[in-house]
C-alpha cells in the first residue's frame, strides 16, 4: 500500500529546483528556528487537560529506569495507550478530534506511532527530537504560529498528525531529569509538564508544519485558491517572505509544465524548508498499513494525489498513467467499502468526497 504514496519509480528523470531557493531556504529556515527558539526559552504552558499532557500521564513506566529499558517498556505499551486515548494506529481505527492542535473547527486524526529509534542517541539530543510530525494541515500562511490548540489563521480543514509515543516519553524523561538536576543545584522550583509540552514537542512540530505550508501554498496556486493569512502575530519580528515564495512557486510550476516528470521526480522538484524536497517531506511513517490506519494515511496524502494528478493532466499524463490507474483502483475499493463514511462527521465526509471526485472517481 505504501507504493501508493511513496512513488518510487523504476527510472528517475532527475529533479530541478529554482536557483533562488538557495537564498530563500536558509532564510525561511531561520524564521522557523527563531520561532522554535523563542518558545523554547519562554515558559508558557498548555492547559492541564491538553491531549499530550494526558498521554504522558498515561505512561506509568518509572523514569528512573536506564534509558534502553525505559524505551523498551514504553514501546511495549505505546499502541495500547494510543488506543485508550482514541488515537488511530495499526491496531485501532481511533476517532476524529476537534482542534487539539490547530484550533476548533479542524478535524484532526492523531496517529499513534512507535517507529523504532536509538534511545541512547535520542537522550543525547532530546531537545531537537520531533516526536510529533504533521502529515497534513490546512494552513498556507508562512507566519509559523504554534499548533497549540488556538485558532491563529483563517483556514481550517483536515489535520493528520503522527505521534511517536516512545520518542515523546524519552524526550519528557530527559527534560524531567534535567529539571531535577537544575533544581538541586539552584534551589529553583521545577517547571511542570504543561510547560514542557509548550516549550519542546509543540514548537518542534513547526519543522514539519513549515514544509507543508509551502506545499499548501503551491497547491492553492495550482488550483486557483486564495492564500491563507495568519490572524495572530508573534511578539517578535519575522521577515515576510510570502512574495518571494510565491515567485518561486511560479517558477517551479513553469519548470514542471515545460519538463513533464513522473510523480516521484515531480515531488523532488518541489522545494521544502527543512528537507531537500517534497520527496522527503511527504514520506509516511513506517507503520503497518492495516485497515485500521490506511484510511487516515489516505486522507493525509489526498492533497498530494490531487496536485500530482492536476500536474500530470497539464502534461498529458502518459508518463504516470500506470500509477494513476493503481491509485484510482485503490480509492474505488475504499469508497466501495465505505472506508471513510464510517469514520468521518457528515460535513467532513462531504468535503472528502469532493477531494476524491476531483481525482476522477
Amino acid at each position: 500500500m505504501y507504493s501508493l504514496f511513496n512513488f518510487i519509480p523504476s527510472v528517475s528523470m532527475g529533479t530541478l529546483q529554482p536557483a533562488r531557493w538557495n537564498y530563500l531556504k536558509p532564510n525561511l529556515k531561520h524564521n522557523v528556528e527563531s520561532v522554535i527558539s523563542y518558545y523554547r526559552k519562554s515558559p508558557f504552558a498548555v492547559k492541564s487537560q491538553h491531549f499530550l499532557v494526558r498521554l504522558l500521564h498515561a505512561i506509568i513506566v518509572p523514569k528512573s529506569q536506564e534509558i534502553e529499558r525505559y524505551y523498551d517498556n514504553v514501546d511495549a505499551i505505546a499502541l495500547n495507550i494510543g488506543m485508550t486515548m482514541g488515537m488511530t494506529s495499526s491496531i485501532s481505527r481511533g476517532h476524529i478530534f476537534n482542534g487539539v492542535f490547530y484550533g476548533k473547527g479542524n478535524h484532526e486524526i492523531l496517529i499513534a506511532d512507535n517507529t523504532s529509534f536509538n534511545p541512547i542517541e535520542a537522550e543525547k539530543n532530546w531537545e531537537e527530537l520531533e516526536p510529533i510530525k504533521v502529515l497534513r494541515h490546512p494552513r498556507s500562511d508562512l507566519n509559523f504560529n504554534l499548533p497549540d490548540g488556538t485558532n491563529t489563521g483563517v483556514e481550517d480543514g483536515f489535520v493528520v498528525i503522527s505521534v511517536n509515543i516512545p520518542m515523546l516519553a524519552v524526550q519528557y524523561r530527559s527534560w524531567r531529569r534535567q529539571e531535577g538536576r537544575f533544581s538541586l543545584v539552584t534551589g529553583a522550583s521545577e517547571r511542570n509538564i504543561m510547560q514542557f509540552i509548550h516549550m519542546y514537542p509543540i514548537p518542534n512540530m513547526l519543522r514539519s508544519h513549515a514544509d507543508l505550508a509551502i506545499f499548501n501554498r503551491l497547491f492553492n496556486w495550482t488550483f486557483g485558491l486564495p492564500m491563507g493569512e495568519a490572524t495572530v502575530k508573534h511578539p517578535f519580528f519575522l521577515i515576510d517572505y510570502h512574495k518571494d515564495v510565491d515567485h518561486t512557486i511560479d517558477v517551479v510550476l513553469d519548470n514542471l509544465d515545460r519538463v513533464h516528470k513522473n510523480f516521484y521526480d515531480t515531488l523532488g522538484s518541489i522545494p521544502a524548508i527543512t528537507e531537500d524536497s517534497m520527496q522527503e517531506v511527504l514520506q509516511l511513517p513506517e507503520i503497518p498499513a492495516t485497515r485500521q490506519v490506511i484510511w487516515a494515511l489516505t486522507i493525509a496524502r489526498l492533497p498530494t494525489l490531487r496536485l500530482l494528478f492536476k500536474l500530470a493532466e497539464a502534461g498529458g499524463g502518459n508518463k504516470n498513467q500506470l500509477e494513476k490507474n493503481h491509485i484510482i483502483r485503490k480509492l474505488k475499493e475504499y469508497k466501495t467499502a465505505n472506508f471513510f463514511k464510517s469514520y468521518l462527521p457528515k460535513e467532513r465526509y462531504l468535503d472528502l468526497q469532493a477531494e476524491i471526485e476531483d481525482l476522477g472517481l
